[in-house]
């Protein structure tokens, strides 16, 4: 990965990989760092990428500290709490235990979204997802 940082710096799909990387390690601190260099990078891109939106709030939760998993629940919601379908489907544990990219942070993603919909009740999918 640091060759392709060296020869892509500043590259926003790195980042993300890196933390995809760094959570799987577990190295929590370090892939919420990583996330948030690929967000400040391009904003845009990582808005579009789902999966590393879900992680990046799995990060958050695993770091373990009340204000993180605060942290957790604001920016999961924030993934789900909008009109493009699509990201509503994250509002799903049938969904979420089918995302074959993010096996290695299911459970920590399952909890994530159960305190989210603890939080936010109104985000519980109505009926479940095609």
């Amino acid at each position: 990965m640091a060759a392709g940082e060296k020869r892509f710096p500043g590259n926003s799909e790195m980042l993300i990989h890196k933390g995809l990387a760094f959570i799987e390690l577990p190295s929590p601190s370090a892939s919420i760092d990583a996330f948030a260099a690929a967000q400040a990078q391009n904003p845009d891109v990582f808005g579009e990428e789902y999966e590393a939106r879900a992680a990046q709030a799995a990060a958050q939760w695993a770091l373990g500290t009340t204000a993180s998993r605060q942290q957790a629940v604001t920016l999961y919601k924030a993934l789900i709490d909008d009109n493009d379908p699509t990201r509503q489907y994250w509002a799903s544990q049938a969904y979420v235990e089918t995302v074959v990219d993010l096996q290695f942070i299911q459970p920590t993603l399952l909890q994530v979204l159960t305190a989210t919909l603890a939080k936010h009740p109104d985000l519980a999918p109505k009926a479940p997802p095609e």
